[in-house]
């Protein structure tokens, strides 16, 4: 038989009996997407009160479905426990909710609503997600992997015009340097060295950018000495300045640089893999950083050209060149203090559920990082603030995951089932399934393994007006005290006839718990007296046979019926022979060939456990 199924799709992280709850370990009923249906029926759309028919039990040997019987007009609800999602923390995979209705002309599809109209096609309504606990705990450990940025953003040494002289300037000073003093070192010590006054003051001058004129006292007549001695003063301040203004800027731009090639990367792929585990789960990581899709394409967009130029960078080849190191860095420092600045902007998220979260855990109970408005008091804020992230990532992966299932699970909405309008008839079979799938590129659901929350038989149920055949056996009363050579003998004769009966059709109650002395669980049914004898009363009408000389008797009586109108027992009146002088009364026993050949229809379908 084609399997064919209503689907309601929801996500959003095995297979147990529905109708007795058994031992399983505990990690079986931590993820059993089960445990969050509850269904609701009522005889009509209209009746008003739901009976719970089937749900999670953790009470051992109470079954999981309470109801048995539905009518055929019934209307079941299905909903779905958003509070119990979301304290399961590890819960995972996309679930499904299927129904069929099988009967003689096989399985057909019926409606849920609001995700499935039959006949048309739909894109499945649902949630695709990883667990919250998941998006939590990458949430947690994306900011671990960022509790340096905002220092090392700080620590940034800033890119000064002076420094840009100085970087511009050595190489070519130390050049022209060295050559003048390469040819000072020529002359004798006694030489006139007059002739490279002119190369030392413009060798001074190459710094005046940074220093201002070089306008020292030169003799006449200078030595050597005298010249070499100004040389190596201009050298010195030049060193001390460089040492003062570069050295810094190097070091906080080169450690920032690696940190940010780093860095970026490793964030991109954590903002990746929220965009990855679904839709559902990226509103969540979005939700909880207090950003909306708009700044989430920013974020990725931004994330991506920073890896992109940021990785170009390459000082490898420079190691042993310092001042060329020097260079790189400050022809890149615009973008590795962007670089830098956005992921101190991200390490954070100030103002968002993850930030209000990690500082309002209540034994810490954190001041906002805009309060603290020096260096050094934000730095023992942030140290904090990580301390609280190390020792607490079990307590606040938990309440992350809570608020992350809160957007996960909000457009999860309870299902409908109206049995009447899906043409449900008497003697079909429903079944209720959850289709569980755990890999959602591989599996589908037409090769997912189904669940079942539920096997109900559908019939019409309490009191019906039913027209039914008749055969009885007559006893007529007092039969002996009337004329007897007109008596035709009535003890307990057939006769046929007809009857209109008001019966009560099998109703489930569902089940009623009883622990006993031993401290277990006991069920029973309600209504069992009802449903086992489906009484019923009414009228008949027979066809009689007291009177010889009359042609035609008709009767009529009050009668009961027992299993639904199968067996009667009543008493009547010939209504030929109203006088009672004429003994026209009567009883009887009798049964429904109709109602009885019921017996013998769809024998070889599966009947339902009492």
């Amino acid at each position: 038989m084609q399997r064919t199924a209503l689907t309601l799709f929801f996500s959003i992280q095995a297979i147990a009996g529905f109708s007795q709850q058994t031992d399983s370990t505990e990690e079986e009923v931590s993820i059993d997407p089960r445990q969050y249906v509850t269904i609701q029926y009522r005889k009509t759309p209209n009746q008003g009160k739901l009976d719970t028919i089937w749900n999670w039990e953790q009470r051992k040997n109470v079954p999981y479905q309470k109801f048995i019987y539905l009518d055929v007009d019934g209307e079941m609800k299905i909903d779905f426990s958003k509070n119990g999602l979301l304290k399961n923390k590890y819960f995972e995979g996309t679930i499904s909710l299927e129904a069929e209705i099988s009967g003689l002309n096989g399985t057909r599809r019926i409606e849920v609503n609001p995700y499935s109209e039959v006949g048309v096609q739909r894109i499945p309504i649902g949630i695709k997600s990883e667990p919250p606990a998941e998006i939590a705990k990458k949430l947690l450990n994306m900011l671990k992997e960022l509790q340096n940025a905002d220092s090392i953003f700080r620590s940034l040494y800033p890119g000064t015009s002076k420094v840009a002289s100085l970087i511009r300037v050595k190489q070519n000073f130390y050049a022209a340097e060295a050559n003048l003093k390469t040819d000072l070192e020529a002359l004798s010590g006694d030489a006139d060295a007059s002739k490279y006054t002119s190369r030392v003051l413009n060798l001074g001058n190459m710094l005046s950018d940074v220093f201002g004129s070089f306008n020292p006292s030169i003799s006449a007549k200078p030595k050597k000495g005298e010249l070499l001695q100004l040389i190596n003063m201009v050298d010195s301040k030049l060193s001390d300045e460089y040492r003062i203004e570069v050295d810094p800027f190097r070091d906080s731009y080169q450690r920032a640089l690696g940190y940010a090639q780093a860095k970026v990367g490793n964030v991109i792929d954590y903002v990746s893999s929220f965009e990855l585990a679904g839709e559902d789960a990226n509103k969540a990581f979005l939700s909880l950083i207090n950003r909306d899709l708009v700044n989430f394409k920013f974020l990725k967009t931004t994330l991506a050209s920073f890896q992109k130029r940021i990785t170009e960078i390459n000082l490898q080849p420079y190691q042993n060149d310092p001042h060329a190191v020097d260079s790189v860095l400050y022809l890149n420092q615009n973008l590795i203090f962007e670089t830098s600045k956005f992921l101190a902007d991200i390490a954070q998220f100030q103002g968002s559920i993850l930030e209000t979260t990690i500082v309002g855990l209540p034994k810490y109970k954190l001041t906002r990082a805009e309060y603290y408005p020096t260096d050094s008091a934000r730095q023992i804020y942030l140290k904090s603030f990580y301390d609280v992230i190390d020792k607490n990532r079990d307590e606040l992966a938990l309440l992350l995951s809570k608020e992350a299932g809160k957007v996960i699970y909000k457009k999860l909405v309870y299902a409908t089932i109206d049995l009447g309008k899906s043409g449900a008839k008497n003697g079909e079979v429903l079944n209720v399934y959850i289709t569980w799938i755990l890999d959602s590129k591989r599996d589908s659901i037409g090769n997912s393994p189904r669940l079942p929350i539920g096997k109900y038989y559908l019939r019409e149920t309490e009191i019906k007006m039913e027209v039914a055949d008749m055969f009885a056996l007559v006893k007529r009363v007092n039969e002996s005290t009337v004329d007897q050579s007109k008596v035709s003998p009535s003890n307990f004769k057939g006769s046929g006839g007809a009857v209109l009966m008001w019966t009560y059709q099998k109703k489930d109650k569902g089940i009623e718990v009883t622990k006993n002395k031993n401290g277990e669980y006991e069920v029973s049914r309600k209504n069992r007296f009802l449903n086992f004898w489906e009484p019923s009363i009414g009228f008949n009408v027979s066809y009689l046979d007291f009177d010889t000389e009359k042609d035609v008797e008709i009767g009529t009586g009050l009668q009961l019926g027992l299993f639904r109108n199968k067996i009667f027992f009543g008493y009547g009146v010939n209504l030929h022979m109203i006088s009672p002088s004429q003994a026209p009364t009567y009883f009887y026993v009798g049964f429904s060939f109709a109602k009885l050949s019921d017996l013998f229809k769809n024998s070889n379908n599966v009947t339902a456990v009492q």
